[in-house]
Protein backbone atom coordinates (compact mmCIF):
# COMPACT_ATOMS: atom_id res chain seq x y z
CA UNK A 1 0.00 0.00 0.00
CA UNK A 2 1.52 3.23 -0.85
CA UNK A 3 0.63 6.22 0.71
CA UNK A 4 0.44 10.08 -1.39
CA UNK A 5 -0.37 13.52 -0.14
CA UNK A 6 -2.55 15.41 -1.97
CA UNK A 7 -4.00 18.91 -2.01
CA UNK A 8 -7.79 19.03 -2.58
CA UNK A 9 -9.34 22.20 -3.74
CA UNK A 10 -12.64 22.99 -3.80
CA UNK A 11 -14.98 25.47 -5.64
CA UNK A 12 -16.13 27.35 -2.53
CA UNK A 13 -15.74 26.44 1.31
CA UNK A 14 -13.61 29.88 2.15
CA UNK A 15 -15.34 30.97 5.56
CA UNK A 16 -13.22 34.38 6.69
CA UNK A 17 -13.14 33.62 10.52
CA UNK A 18 -13.20 30.19 10.75
CA UNK A 19 -11.89 27.01 9.17
CA UNK A 20 -10.93 27.34 5.63
CA UNK A 21 -12.33 24.35 3.88
CA UNK A 22 -11.41 25.68 0.73
CA UNK A 23 -8.16 23.79 0.35
CA UNK A 24 -7.60 20.39 2.50
CA UNK A 25 -4.69 18.13 2.49
CA UNK A 26 -5.21 14.32 2.50
CA UNK A 27 -3.17 10.93 3.15
CA UNK A 28 -5.01 8.59 0.96
CA UNK A 29 -4.37 5.98 -1.74
CA UNK A 30 -5.47 7.31 -5.05
CA UNK A 31 -6.89 11.29 -5.58
CA UNK A 32 -10.64 9.98 -5.54
CA UNK A 33 -9.91 8.45 -1.93
CA UNK A 34 -8.44 11.75 -1.28
CA UNK A 35 -11.54 13.70 -2.65
CA UNK A 36 -14.06 11.30 -0.91
CA UNK A 37 -12.61 11.68 2.63
CA UNK A 38 -12.88 15.56 2.46
CA UNK A 39 -16.82 15.40 0.84
CA UNK A 40 -18.08 12.98 3.43
CA UNK A 41 -16.68 14.90 6.40
CA UNK A 42 -18.26 18.01 4.66
CA UNK A 43 -21.40 16.42 4.07
CA UNK A 44 -21.81 14.63 7.40
CA UNK A 45 -21.20 17.88 9.61
CA UNK A 46 -23.71 20.17 6.99
CA UNK A 47 -20.86 22.32 6.10
CA UNK A 48 -20.75 24.76 3.06
CA UNK A 49 -23.38 24.89 0.70
CA UNK A 50 -23.65 21.40 -2.12
CA UNK A 51 -22.08 23.67 -4.69
CA UNK A 52 -19.29 24.82 -3.01
CA UNK A 53 -18.06 20.94 -1.85
CA UNK A 54 -17.74 20.25 -5.52
CA UNK A 55 -13.98 19.42 -6.52
CA UNK A 56 -12.35 22.31 -8.36
CA UNK A 57 -8.92 20.19 -8.47
CA UNK A 58 -6.39 17.74 -7.16
CA UNK A 59 -3.05 17.84 -6.85
CA UNK A 60 -0.24 15.25 -5.89
CA UNK A 61 2.28 16.67 -3.44
CA UNK A 62 4.50 13.33 -2.09
CA UNK A 63 4.48 9.82 -2.37
CA UNK A 64 5.37 7.32 0.41
CA UNK A 65 7.79 5.54 -2.10
CA UNK A 66 11.41 5.72 -3.22
CA UNK A 67 11.55 7.44 -6.38
CA UNK A 68 7.96 9.08 -6.44
CA UNK A 69 6.08 10.21 -10.05
CA UNK A 70 5.83 13.25 -8.10
CA UNK A 71 9.50 13.44 -7.58
CA UNK A 72 8.73 14.36 -3.71
CA UNK A 73 8.58 12.10 -0.82
CA UNK A 74 6.72 11.89 1.74
CA UNK A 75 7.74 9.84 4.95
CA UNK A 76 5.07 8.38 7.93
CA UNK A 77 6.47 8.68 11.63
CA UNK A 78 5.19 5.60 13.38
CA UNK A 79 2.69 6.38 15.86
CA UNK A 80 4.01 6.12 19.75
CA UNK A 81 1.71 4.66 21.86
Amino acid sequence: MTFKLFKVTLRGGINPGSTDYNASFVVAESPDAAYQAVRDFLDNNNLCHDYERELKSIELLAEDREYPACRTMLFLAEARP
